[in-house]
């Protein structure tokens, strides 16, 4: 999960970002991405076996890593 230390640091970042468009997608893909991992973590679908919750929570984790390094490299 991403602190709320590590939250404002990126609303600071993407707030400074020349392209806005791209700041306000970078931010709900993000929102998505965290959303996502806060509804795995709660294991809200109780149709997933232990190794499909796994691999999922893998995924997301992966996507939000690849998104923060992303937003920090502009």
């Amino acid at each position: 999960m991403i602190s709320n230390e590590e939250w404002n640091i990126l609303t600071e970042i993407l707030e400074n970002y020349e392209d806005e468009n791209l700041a306000v997608l970078y931010l709900k893909e993000l929102n998505a991405l965290s959303k996502e991992q806060k509804n795995l973590l709660l294991n809200l679908d109780k149709n997933l076996d232990h190794d499909t919750w796994k691999k999922k929570c893998d995924e997301v984790n992966f996507k939000i890593k690849e998104l923060i390094e992303k937003i920090k490299a502009e």
